[in-house]
């Protein structure tokens, strides 16, 4: 007992090719090729761009860092100076 499965219908893509010259192919993928470069170039500046708005805020933060931890130096160091003079008196 063998069954068949039926084929599907022919898509609007299969009958155009059925009926177009090769130039016309070739200009079609062409046109794809050049559709599909651009798209990807596209893709590529959104994702660096967000790539450089993080790197961007995490250089920030950094700095901060670097500027808090600075001040905590500075504050320490005027602390032991304080306590120092406190206990030796000149």
């Amino acid at each position: 007992m063998s069954s068949q499965i039926p084929e599907p219908p022919p898509t609007e893509a299969h009958q155009k090719a059925e009926n177009a010259s090769l130039g016309e192919l070739l200009g079609d993928v062409t046109r794809d090729l050049s559709t599909l470069m651009r798209q990807e170039v596209e893709l590529a500046k959104a994702e660096a761009k967000q790539s450089a708005t993080k790197a961007g805020k995490g250089a920030g933060m950094l700095g901060g860092a670097g500027v808090a931890g600075h001040f905590v130096l500075v504050f320490l160091s005027l602390a032991l100076m304080f306590a120092l003079g406190a206990l030796m008196p000149l």
